[in-house]
């Protein structure tokens, strides 16, 4: 009779275990469950947040676009200035003239000064001290 008594004991440990590894298994299922529904209920906040950006990075590109022409504006306007002669005629320019970009300068808040004879298009800020 001791071996059935030894055999009971052994299952009862045995039963005790299993329903103490069942619990923790209930307790991580539950666990999980609950980081799955915070996770589903996120993922809304996620996309608009890929939205944004997606849209901050489309505005950075338009800006560095911008500060580009800016900054070709500028090395042709001191190019212009610098030298003797004048600058090339529209149709050899491969890039823009100027005065099709000087929204872009303003825009950048440079103020585009002219003499008043360079001035005809009403285009840029006269400066009294460039007579």
């Amino acid at each position: 009779m001791d071996k059935h008594v030894l055999a009971l004991e052994r299952s009862e440990k045995t039963t005790a275990t299993l329903l103490s590894q069942l619990l923790k298994a209930q307790a991580d299922n539950a666990a999980l469950s609950a980081k799955l529904q915070e996770a589903e209920q996120l993922a809304p906040k996620l996309h608009e947040a890929e939205k944004a950006r997606d849209l901050a990075m489309e505005r950075c590109k338009r800006a560095i676009n911008d500060l580009n022409l800016v900054r070709e504006d500028l090395c042709e306007l001191l190019s212009s200035c610098c030298s003797s002669t004048p600058p090339l005629p529209a149709s050899t320019r491969t890039t823009k003239p100027l005065h099709d970009r000087s929204i872009v300068l303003k825009k950048a808040g440079f103020r585009i000064r002219m003499s008043k004879d360079d001035n005809k298009s009403g285009e840029g800020v006269s400066d009294p001290s460039a007579k």
